[in-house]
């Protein structure tokens, strides 16, 4: 079955716990596709919903399956923002994954790191992810 890409978006602040402390993990997409430091993200096809958008982003991005999630947060934030002349609606949700868990990154991707929350914020490549970053730090007590 044909699927379509919509105008949605969906942006997953993936996150561990190391004792006391979040660490944050950022991917960075290959010179080819932008060459910059983002949160997983992906867009919505006709035939899912957000949070299956996510999952199906998390196994092609990651190399991880839904149950290698151990939390999946509410939406924590939403924002707007312009292709051409096409609007685009992103949604953000917190994601909770085992800090050792092994990452297998897809073709978009040529490396990956895990940051405390400065040091994301500082490499993070768009406002906006920056943005989710920091509404996600308010609304989730982690």
């Amino acid at each position: 079955m044909k699927t379509t890409e919509l105008p949605i978006k969906l942006e997953g602040i993936l996150f561990a716990r190391t004792g006391s402390e979040i660490k944050y993990l950022v991917l960075h997409r290959r010179p080819e596709e932008g060459n910059f430091w983002q949160p997983l993200t992906g867009t919505l096809e006709s035939n899912e919903s957000i949070i299956e958008c996510l999952y199906r982003e998390i196994e092609e991005e990651l190399g991880l399956s839904k149950t290698d999630i151990i939390n999946l947060t509410d939406e924590v934030y939403r924002f707007e923002w312009k292709r051409d002349e096409q609007t685009i609606l992103e949604f953000v949700y917190g994601v909770e994954l085992n800090f050792n868990q092994q990452i297998i990154l897809s073709s978009e991707h040529d490396e990956h790191k895990w940051c405390n929350f400065e040091e994301a914020i500082s490499i993070l490549g768009r406002e906006n992810n920056k943005k989710a970053f920091e509404a996600f730090r308010s609304k989730v007590n982690y």
